[in-house]
């Protein structure tokens, strides 16, 4: 069935991201420590927490559900990550695997990198990834052109968030 093919691709990606991490990378956030899974969120716009299911590294992967976006809403729905790391000026990429089990192929997930204090929206802010309806994808973020107000090396929040959802119900890694 589809669900088979896709744990078989994702534990394939798994065993890729496995020894590309030998090649001089860094985890800046897993999953894997219980520290990292004390988020729980479940409110009207989303609900977030750590489940051990869809891992590409581990056991446990992080379930980003916004609810389907209706009128009165928030438009924004976003959690914030706190990352283990919190020098990224040695780092040029980060890579952050995504399974999406929603149904809709013309949604997006966007992040902001920025300082534990201070608005969010000062951070980096990449272009976002459009996900794959009932699929997988490991996104590549460049860590280049870091806006004056947050440098590098002093990273405290990765902030996750989507504009009004409809269908996703997303698995990071």
């Amino acid at each position: 069935t589809y669900a088979n093919i896709l744990r078989l691709r994702v534990v394939l990606f798994g065993y890729l991201a496995v020894i590309w991490s030998a090649f001089g990378s860094v985890c800046v956030f897993d999953f894997e420590v219980a520290q990292q899974r004390e988020l729980n969120i479940s409110n009207a716009s989303l609900t977030a927490c750590c489940v051990q299911t869809w891992a590409t590294s581990g056991e446990w992967s992080f379930r980003f559900s916004p609810k389907a976006w209706k009128e009165g809403m928030n438009e924004w729905p976003s959690v914030n990550l706190m990352p283990m790391v919190n020098d990224w000026s040695k780092y040029d990429r980060l890579i952050v695997d995504v399974v999406n089990l929603g149904l809709d192929s013309s949604e997006s997930l966007s992040l902001y990198l920025s300082r534990k204090d201070g608005p969010v929206n000062e951070g980096l802010r990449p272009q976002s990834l459009l996900l794959p309806a009932q699929g997988f994808v490991r996104w590549v973020v460049p860590l280049a052109k870091w806006p004056k107000k947050t440098p590098p090396s002093s990273i405290g929040r990765i902030n996750l968030f989507m504009k009004r959802p409809r269908s996703a119900d997303l698995y990071i890694d």
